[in-house]
């Protein structure tokens, strides 16, 4: 910590009068300067957060816009997946009583 410095440790290294006299403005206190370098900073700081605060709503808006459309995708696919099953299982049917006729056919092409 020996590079934090209280304004005592300038003062007594003699800096007031010199370098930071010179950046303070006549008829104003150290104080009031610091005060407003804090509203700066404070006001820039709320600005930075609103614009965070903006940005996240966006990102928000642009997330469950993706997330609507994925369901709806999804759906369709379910939806698909759900014809073809039911398309195979009646083809399987058909094809399967076509297997057990042509078998019964043959059968009794075999006795004859």
């Amino acid at each position: 910590m020996s590079n934090v410095h209280t304004l005592k440790d300038i003062e007594d290294r003699g800096a007031v009068g010199g370098l930071l006299g010179k950046q303070i403005p006549p008829g104003r206190q150290l104080g009031s300067i610091h005060e407003s370098e804090l509203e700066k900073a404070l006001c820039g700081s709320i600005k930075i957060a609103s614009d965070i605060a903006n940005d996240y709503k966006d990102l928000q808006d642009i997330y469950l816009e993706r997330v609507k459309n994925f369901n709806h995708i999804c759906s369709g696919l379910n939806n698909k997946f759900n014809w073809l099953n039911t398309a195979n299982t009646e083809l399987e049917a058909k094809y399967t009583a076509k297997i057990q006729s042509l078998k019964s056919k043959i059968k009794t092409l075999k006795r004859e």
